[in-house]
């Protein structure tokens, strides 16, 4: 059962050393990253999701580590946040400065489209273009080239920073499950994120491999399965 974030203090942070308290920050860490693991294999979601679920769990670990980190500056220690938390971090603080995000996806057989979000002071757009061989998902097949984007900025951005996508890694491939579960043919994507300040563009992509909330991040761009 999930509990809230004060109950996990009283439960596991209360009175603790800053030796205890660091020994629960790495188990949260771990516990995130095993649940995403679990949610990134490719076969995650063929048999019974288990209640809660583990993005369920991921959003409330997430929550528990925060109030850890918290717990040590409550006992004048600061927390030394590791590279990957740096990474997630500056990307979190830069979202108001997104200019542009581009998704290409597709394969093959089906076709490859070219979604496009961009976004100024006051307003968002959208635009859309794809191979002869893939219909559009989720919008007419015929539309203009840029239309506007059917949410107010501030929710969209707001919507992005709930997906943590500077936690994401650089690149995803099924090879690290297991040489099985590598296919010559699949689903390529890459994404790629520009900034109208001085941060550098970042970049992630894989092939027939995804972020564990990449089902999410594609219903920005008016993608469901």
């Amino acid at each position: 059962m999930m509990i809230s974030p004060q109950s996990y203090y009283e439960m596991h942070l209360k009175g603790k050393s800053e030796k205890e308290i660091r020994s629960v920050i790495r188990e949260l860490k771990r516990e995130i990253r095993r649940l995403k693991n679990i949610m990134e294999h490719p076969e995650y979601g063929s048999t019974y999701l288990s209640e809660p679920t583990e993005e369920v769990r991921i959003w409330c670990t997430r929550m528990y580590l925060e109030r850890a980190i918290e717990a040590m500056s409550e006992i004048g220690i600061a927390h030394i946040p590791s590279r990957e938390e740096r990474t997630s971090r500056k990307f979190q603080e830069n979202i108001d400065y997104i200019k542009s995000i581009k998704l290409e996806i597709g394969d093959f057989h089906e076709g490859y489209a070219t979604y496009i979000i961009t976004i100024d002071d006051e307003h968002i757009y959208f635009d859309m273009n794809h191979s002869l061989y893939l219909k559009p998902m989720n919008l007419p097949e015929h539309m203009p080239n840029t239309i506007d984007y059917p949410m107010p900025r501030y929710e969209f951005l707001d919507e992005l920073r709930e997906l943590y996508i500077g936690e994401w890694r650089s690149t995803y491939f099924p090879k690290r499950y297991g040489e099985e579960y590598m296919v010559c043919d699949g689903m390529e994507w890459s994404v790629d994120i520009e900034y109208s300040n001085r941060e550098k563009p970042v970049h992630y992509g894989g092939a027939n491999s995804f972020p564990y909330n990449f089902k999410k991040f594609k219903r920005l761009f008016g993608i469901e399965e």
